[in-house]
């Protein structure tokens, strides 16, 4: 276990602040080629699959104009054309999961590799450095899973990426139908349906890419014999509720940091002699206008908020979800009970 010199700068919070949004940065950009190739891939999927999708809309729209009635029950068990267009579609994505895996797992690694750079920027901050960089542990284990430990390509199948993308089709289809869209006009709305399972997969690969960097984070502070962690989010619109309301809250280094899909929070070493209170939500929450407030919290919440029925931290529940992991989430307002 290291133990730090008693050189602690009791300045250097802004400095950390600035160094981790740094990395932040340097996440989000690692994060955006990869999504880029990522939807790329997808788009080779639903070109091998054009062809097949319009002569199956060219089909249902002559069978439409027959008098015959179209449904999605008929569809899926009834239309053979249909069919032989799910076979090829649940080929290509299958083809689809493979690739992604292989680029979500080195997404996991550069960010992981990026969590132990941020954290040891951090330490050595802190201690005007002073702090010697630790030899990098081997973090094969945050790689290829997900967080209950499942490999990556199982989430990949239970995330539904092949039912979503034909659910997403064959209501693209009969939307299609009903507007009395030309075969071409269909046949784009129905690959249009499809990117319902890409976006699925986009959301896994942003999500364990973050997992990756948070946990090596936290175990680089463990390493360095740091005993807790402080929380912090982004302070702008798109931050959900749930996260502004833990803003600044301080956890235990041995526990996981709780998250939710798409979840951007990130942590510092909470030391003694170190002020690292700065970022406060329910701070930056106050000083927006009333809209805007509204339009964050929504109206329901924020009328009891503002009538002192609920404190700033009653919004968020964690629960152990047994794929994600410790997550996040936000409370029904019919759970939200008011103060006495």
């Amino acid at each position: 276990m290291t133990t730090f010199p008693q050189t602690i700068d009791p300045t250097a919070g802004p400095a950390i602040y600035r160094a981790m949004r740094d990395f932040q940065r340097s996440l989000l950009a690692r994060e955006t080629e990869a999504l880029v190739i990522l939807t790329q891939r997808w788009k080779r999927a639903e070109d091998a699959l054009m062809g097949q999708i319009l002569a199956t809309a060219q089909e249902m729209i002559d069978a439409q104009e027959r008098g015959e009635t179209i449904t999605a029950f008929a569809l899926m068990r009834r239309n053979e054309r249909y069919r032989t267009l799910l076979t090829q579609v649940r080929g290509e994505i299958e083809r689809y999961e493979s690739y992604a895996e292989r680029t979500i797992i080195q997404m996991q690694t550069e960010a992981g590799q990026l969590g132990l750079d941020s954290a040891s920027t951090a330490l050595r901050v802190a201690m005007r450095g002073n702090f010697q960089m630790l030899p990098s542990q081997p973090f094969e284990f945050m790689t290829g899973v997900c967080a209950d430990g499942k490999p990556l390509f199982s989430l990949l199948q239970e995330r539904a990426l092949f039912p979503d993308a034909v659910d997403g089709m064959t209501q693209a289809l009969l939307d299609g139908l009903a507007f009395g869209e030309s075969p071409r006009k269909v046949a784009r709305r129905m690959a249009g349906g499809l990117s319902a399972g890409l976006n699925k997969a986009l959301t896994i690969a942003r999500t364990e890419q973050i997992r990756a960097y948070r946990e090596a984070t936290r175990a680089r502070y463990a390493q360095a014999g740091i005993k807790k962690y402080r929380r912090h989010v982004a302070l702008q619109d798109r931050t959900c509720l749930a996260c502004l309301s833990l803003d600044g809250t301080v956890q235990d280094t041995e526990e996981i940091v709780a998250s939710h899909p798409n979840c951007r929070c990130y942590t510092t070493p909470e030391i003694d002699g170190l002020d690292l209170r700065g970022g406060d939500g329910q701070a930056w929450f106050e000083r927006q206008d009333e809209a805007r407030q509204k339009k964050i919290m929504g109206a329901t919440r924020w009328k009891m908020w503002k009538e002192g029925q609920v404190g700033w931290g009653d919004f968020a529940k964690i629960k152990d979800d047994p794929v994600w992991g410790p997550t996040i989430g936000l409370k029904p307002v019919r759970d939200l009970k008011p103060k006495e």
